[in-house]
């Protein structure tokens, strides 16, 4: 037997083998060794020792032959999985390059002769030979498998979800299929996420394509057809440029432009509804619709939902009355220990049961309902099951059974947010068998630290030894039988990742009488704590001990969810551990604060609040507002540094960020017991003078508030959780690299574990039942003459930089040329008279939004409402000034250059003035922060901005804590611009992992390629 790189390559897969070369390159196998065990006949083990992040795994190989291999890791894929993993490739490849040990002709240990240690996989592209946008209209196809260049092909492993649909053909190159369009839509399903070529008989050029891993969501406008909205319009605009593909009774949708194809519903969804909607899915270069009833809508609204994003215009939206966002959900499990059978069921209203409407989604529209536990078994069906369909599937082999009953199902009925049916067979069986969970006691032991007891008891009280449950996991077994007959069933995934977390926040650890005690610092205590949360019996600190503010005459009154926040807040700064609270804006932040200090009996020196500029006189008038005999310090200003020997002797200080890093050295013999830092986002990049300098500062505790969630910004968490749990999340090179933008769902759990512990995130509609409601609306305005022959000018002569920039030879200066190009039509997309800058008078028929702007104006005007105008042109405000004079409206006005004490006053008067301006125009920057402008009813977004959290921001000074009256957002939207593909972006930047740090410059620099490649496109 000879062990070549290759044959490692074989036993892990083509991925998994990269990612031990990384390692080996990296030096991250710190040793490896190679030794045969019984003989020349015996066994030939592999061992070393592997370093990922902070973690040491000790590992490798066990060889009894090539095809009969023992894993000794103990990572998460080799436990959970039962697979080869990277950590014990890595370790054998390193022996092999690096002691390569000979032994006897039968068992030998060799590299590849003339082997320059790299190994490629064989690349397949399937070419379809038919032209794109042809194939609804051919009854047979032809598909070879041809060799392709690493960039377009896919490896024959990753092609191996084609073996079911071709019947276990082997894959091969110059293999050659004919099918019929049903079984082409087969083969495209699962090759998603990977390319095909398309091939004419005219040509010898291969058109490369992407089938896309998401379904295309169709626009859809419904309104109302009928004075009574009994019958309503459905409604698809033009899509020219895309093109429909019938292939069966599935649908697909083509964009020709990009070459990207994407399924819209499949051979399994609807026939009932899909009859209606085929009428309006017929010739995308033109605009369809259809006719319906309201009830039909109603009833059908889920599958509908899941094909097509629906926009309804305001009167039907309260008419329609669709079924609720959140179903009830139920789960019935029905077999024996060998085999169970797990069926999904979302029940609405009325007991309607709805599952089988949403197999061409894949069960999107369910995830987005919120079932937490669901998502949970979703993760178990990638490995350990068989699927059915999408709300069915089956669970084999007794290990998998009895890991899903004491794990994922176990978790599901812990959590109570479903239902879970036991079948009467499945139930018998399990009247036998005590699930074993991990049961802990926390104790502080005074100096900082805390002990951690833990033990496993069965739930009949039958208790197993740490040592054994260690081994059961070791050999991949979720279940032993107790002295008494009874089965003991284990949650392996969630006691490995126990055991996981452990490894990490451990100080030290004893063992007696196989009790394992472990002593850890108080931050790591909060972390261990929410690992067993949903494993544990816990008994230790109460995280909502009551507090009462009694300190300083404090005088507001809390709502429930600000009581429960300080309660949070004051469990972990007690122990010194830092927190960030994150609250959605209008949600109280500062009173929470204060409310904190009021309470907290720990603090026995001075607290520093640092915060924006423009927010420190807020900040004193809410402490005098709310205290009384609170000794308030204000450094700021001129004469600032005479008042440093006050700092002492003061309860609450309050700064600028600018003042800090100017002072920076005054500050170093000052010791507070808490430090505020308000508005995070002036922290979130740790190469900044004001990251430093906050770093250098001395507190006991560290609080951050922020009013978007950190947890969706890599960098930003790093850079807030560093100032206030320094070095808990490791040093930055290694988390970014870790957490990259390719980031794994076990270590975007693992994050989400290590972060949540210190950040409170609640959202308006969560705690809020009496804050009213927020509507948003996209007006589409069409371009004057005048601007549209100005946006083609300038587009026209952009053309060079584009086809620059799509060839990718870009440079940073032709990259800024790009950005100026962008920057140009998004301010003819607003008014060609932002372009114009030899012009000192505004031209008139300039602007396609004036019009409709004016007439949402004049309407809540004429109701009493008031109007907040945001645009991120400066230039665009100060034009619709000279429109607001033109018609007599009054108005307020903020940016940049407007002082605090002109811009407090503003506010003051456009809050409680009832005969004051009815209109406040402001810049989207610096509306940004601490603004209260819940006068208003009404806001206008003028002109969209990429990231949609700051909209969200600005639209949020006016829908906070106060509003009595529903808020209505209006985006003007330019037709047939490039503000629709902003429009576009903001969906997609939703979901991502990292969101680029200059979200406030109009160049929009912080954008990536890709994302400037789309909105130009």
């Amino acid at each position: 037997m000879v062990i070549q790189e290759k044959d490692l390559a074989g036993l892990g897969g083509w991925d998994c083998f990269k990612e031990a070369k990384t390692y080996v390159a990296a030096g991250s196998v710190l040793k490896s060794s190679c030794s045969l065990l019984n003989g020349a006949d015996g066994v030939l083990l592999f061992t070393g020792h592997v370093i990922e992040g902070r973690k040491k795994y000790v590992c490798g190989l066990k060889f009894r032959t090539l095809e009969d291999v023992d894993n000794l890791c103990r990572c998460r894929r080799a436990l959970k999985e039962g697979r080869i993993c990277e950590h014990s490739l890595a370790v054998v490849l390193h022996s092999i390059r690096e002691e390569a040990k000979i032994v006897d002709e039968k068992l030998q240990v060799t590299e590849d002769e003339g082997n320059t240690g790299e190994f490629t996989e064989e690349k397949l592209l399937p070419v379809i030979y038919c032209e794109m946008d042809n194939l609804s209209n051919i009854e047979s196809i032809l598909i070879k498998f041809e060799q392709s260049s690493c960039d377009k092909g896919s490896t024959i492993n990753q092609l191996s979800k084609l073996q079911k649909v071709l019947d276990n053909v082997a894959i091969t190159k110059g293999l050659e299929l004919n099918c019929n369009r049903k079984e082409l839509g087969m083969i495209l399903q699962c090759l998603r996420g990977f390319r095909v070529g398309f091939k004419s008989n005219f040509s010898e050029k291969i058109c490369s394509c992407v089938i896309s891993e998401t379904n295309a969501r169709i626009p859809l406008t419904v309104q109302g057809s009928t004075v009574d909205n009994s019958l309503v319009k459905l409604s698809r605009g033009d899509m020219s440029g895309y093109c429909f593909l019938r292939l069966g009774s599935a649908l697909w949708v083509l964009n020709t432009e990009l070459n990207v194809l994407m399924p819209i519903y499949s051979e399994t969804s609807s026939d009932d509804v899909l009859d209606v909607l085929n009428e309006i899915l017929e010739d995308p270069n033109q605009e369809s619709s259809v006719l319906v009833s309201v009830d039909w809508l109603r009833r059908n609204s889920p599958i509908i939902n899941s094909l097509f994003h629906m926009e309804c215009s305001d009167g039907l939206i309260k008419s329609l009355r669709l079924l609720p966002d959140k179903p009830k959900l139920k789960f019935r499990v029905e077999g024996s220990l060998k085999n169970i059978e797990v069926r999904a069921e979302f029940i609405y209203e009325k007991g309607a049961i709805v599952n089988d409407l949403y197999e061409n989604s894949k069960l999107q529209l369910l995830r987005a309902h919120g079932a937490k536990s669901f998502a949970r078994i979703e993760e178990l069906k990638k490995s350990s099951c068989e699927i059915i369909n999408s709300y069915r599937w089956s669970i084999s082999g007794e290990d998998n059974v009895f890991s899903f009953y004491a794990g994922e199902l176990d978790e599901v009925i812990r959590e109570g947010k479903a239902e879970v049916v036991l079948g009467d067979r499945f139930y018998n069986v399990t009247k036998r068998i005590e699930k074993v969970r991990p049961r802990i006691k926390v104790k502080e032991d005074g100096g900082g630290y805390f002990d951690f007891e833990l033990e496993f008891i069965g739930g009949k009280g039958t208790k197993v030894k740490e040592n054994e449950i260690r081994r059961l996991l070791t050999q991949g077994k979720s279940s032993k039988k107790s002295n008494s007959g009874e089965i003991l069933a284990l949650n392996n995934r969630g006691i490995s990742e126990l055991f996981n977390g452990f490894e990490v926040s451990t100080i030290e650890q004893s063992v007696n009488e196989g009790s394992v005690k472990r002593k850890v610092e108080a931050v790591e205590a909060f972390y261990a704590k929410g690992l067993l949360h949903d494993l544990t019996d816990y008994s230790g600190v109460d995280d909502y001990e009551d507090l009462s503010p009694s300190k300083f005459g404090f005088s507001a009154t809390l709502k429930n969810y600000q009581s429960r926040g300080v309660s949070w807040m004051n469990a972990r700064l007690s122990q010194g551990c830092g927190i960030i609270l994150a609250d959605e804006m209008g949600l109280g932040k500062t009173i929470q604060t204060l409310a904190l200090i009021c309470s907290a009996h720990w603090l026995k020196g001075p607290t520093l609040i640092i915060c924006p500029t423009s927010l420190i006189d807020n900040w004193s008038r809410e402490i005098q507002r709310f205290t009384h005999d609170c000794k308030i310090l204000i450094l700021h200003g001129k004469n600032r540094t005479e008042n440093f020997s006050k700092v002492t002797t003061s309860d609450i200080i309050i700064t600028s960020y600018a003042t800090v890093v100017n002072d920076s050295k005054l500050y170093e013999e000052l010791n507070f017991s808490l430090i505020v830092a308000d508005e995070s986002s002036y922290i979130k990049n740790p190469d900044t003078k004001t990251f430093r300098a906050l770093s250098s500062l001395n507190s006991y505790a560290f609080m951050a508030l922020s009013g978007t969630p950190l947890e969706n910004k890599l960098l930003d968490l790093w850079s807030v959780m560093e100032l206030v749990n320094p070095s808990y999340l490791g040093y930055k090179k290694d988390f970014l690299q870790r957490y990259s933008e390719n980031i794994s769902e076990s270590d975007r759990l693992n994050l989400k574990r290590r972060v949540s512990p210190f950040i409170l995130r609640r959202t308006k509609e969560a705690v809020l039942d009496d804050l009213p409601g927020k509507s948003e609306q996209i007006i589409h305005c069409g371009l004057t003459s005048k601007q549209r022959k100005t946006y083609d000018g300038i587009l026209r002569i952009g053309k060079e930089q584009l086809v620059k920039f799509d060839s990718e030879q870009m440079d940073q200066s032709s990259r800024m040329e790009v950005l100026t190009l962008l920057l140009r039509l998004r301010q003819v997309s607003c008014d060609s008279n932002l372009v114009n800058l030899g012009t000192e008078d505004i031209e008139k028929d300039s602007s396609g939004k004036i019009g409709p702007m004016m007439s949402i104006l004049r309407s809540s005007i004429d109701s009493s409402g008031k109007v907040l105008i945001f645009s991120q042109f400066v230039g665009m405000l100060r034009i619709i000034k000279e429109e607001l004079k033109k018609n007599e409206i009054g108005y307020y006005y903020l940016d940049g250059s407007t002082s605090r004490k002109e811009r407090d006053s503003q506010v003051q008067s456009f809050q409680n003035d009832s005969n004051g301006h009815p209109v406040f125009l402001i810049s989207l920057k610096a509306g940004g922060y601490g603004l209260n402008l819940t006068a208003a009813d009404t806001v206008i977004h003028f002109d969209p901005w990429w990231n949609p959290s700051v909209e969200n921001q600005a639209t949020d000074r006016a829908h906070r804590i106060g509003q009595t009256k529903s808020v209505h957002s209006y985006k003007l939207i330019a037709a047939g611009t490039v503000e629709e593909k902003i429009l576009k972006l903001q969906e997609r930047k939703k979901g991502l992992i990292s969101v680029a740090m200059n979200d406030s410059e109009p160049r929009m620099s912080g954008l990536s390629d890709d994302d400037i490649k789309a909105i130009l496109s």
